[in-house]
């Protein structure tokens, strides 16, 4: 995953905390919410889901995947590299499509993080229903796991860090209609295999979503 970049803190998927702001977050069950239910976890490839999202490689499968978690008002279509912008720590494959998507409706989503912040980075994998570790959730995102990464010369300059200590929580969101945002594949780097779907949220506007649900993984 992953993704992390446009708004390059450059990390992938969900955790970088340099990059995101503290949250307390208030009492997000005052209302009752339909929370996404799905266990999928994010293999692709294997032919055995009858799942839009298995898998996705042309345009049309990847847009049948996004609109499986809302109703899509409209989309372009790019290239990887253009959506990695030059970062050193890819959260896309060069090669691959990349879609932005607007929906027309909420989107129910998920990410894993440290803390209890807000960020711009997610999945369609509830990791901790799915009964993934944490190894393979970092390894399936690409997550980066150097406490001091320089970005300018793409070398860590810090230690690796453990699973435990870059996955504490994961949340359920619900981002609001009308957001650009970047979907496709993670890609492999340094940190990890890569290779389940991520989104992107590419406008920075806070707070933004709301928190449906936090699950503390212990």
């Amino acid at each position: 995953m992953k993704a992390l970049k446009l708004f390059v803190c450059a990390s992938f998927l969900f955790t970088v905390s340099s990059c995101q702001t503290q949250v307390t977050p208030t009492d997000s069950n005052t209302e009752e919410d339909t929370v996404a239910t799905d266990v999928y976890d994010g293999t692709v490839g294997t032919g055995i889901h009858s799942d839009p999202c298995d898998s996705p490689e042309t345009v049309a499968q990847l847009l049948a995947c996004a609109g499986k978690y809302g109703t899509i008002d409209s989309s372009k279509v790019i290239n990887g590299a253009i959506a990695n912008n030059g970062g050193c720590l890819k959260s896309w494959i060069d090669e691959d499509t990349v879609l932005l998507v607007w929906y027309s409706d909420s989107v129910t989503l998920y990410r894993v993080q440290p803390k209890l912040e807000y960020g711009s980075w997610f999945t369609n994998v509830n990791a901790y229903q799915a009964g993934l570790t944490k190894a393979e959730t970092l390894d399936r995102y690409a997550l980066n796991n150097c406490s001091d990464f320089n970005y300018d010369t793409c070398k860590c300059n810090g230690v690796i860090l453990p699973p435990d200590s870059l996955i504490q929580y994961e949340v359920t969101v619900r981002i609001a209609p009308n957001r650009e945002m970047q979907f496709g594949k993670v890609s492999p780097n340094r940190f990890g295999k890569g290779g389940n779907l991520q989104w992107h949220l590419v406008q920075r506007i806070t707070p933004p979503y709301r928190i449906l649900k936090e699950q503390h993984w212990n």
